[in-house]
């Protein structure tokens, strides 16, 4: 069975507390979309297709992950949904952020996150 949104998740929260890449390119789908609609101004807001996230990924590399808490998982009437509401810690920043996490087939295709990085560390 594939991967759910869940598993998905939860590999993200261990690979970045192993100082690894969030997820692996064979995560994504082909026309996987991410979104950050509150991205600080310079970085993409949204990005898809395997070239439009690698570009993704590399202008928003954030200060290696310390501490991950996560403060909620919802799931939703849809089985491909998760809701997460998780803060992230590292490098004398926090951040605060809810995703919706899409997932088919084991595969991410929408990843939506809204990010507070105002949250005093």
């Amino acid at each position: 069975m594939a991967a759910g949104p869940r598993e998905i998740f939860e590999l993200f929260r261990a690979n970045l507390l192993a100082g690894e890449p969030a997820l692996a390119d064979e995560h994504w789908a082909a026309d996987a979309v991410v979104e950050f609609p509150y991205a600080h101004e310079g970085r993409p807001q949204r990005a898809s297709g395997a070239a439009g996230l690698w570009a993704f990924a590399t202008a928003a590399r954030p200060a290696p992950v310390e501490e991950f808490r996560v403060r909620a998982l919802h799931g939703t009437a849809d089985p491909e949904v998760l809701i997460a509401d998780y803060e992230l810690a590292g490098g004398g920043q926090r951040a605060v952020s809810v995703l919706m996490l899409r997932v088919r087939g084991g595969l991410v295709r929408h990843w939506r996150e809204y990010q507070d990085v105002a949250v005093p560390a």
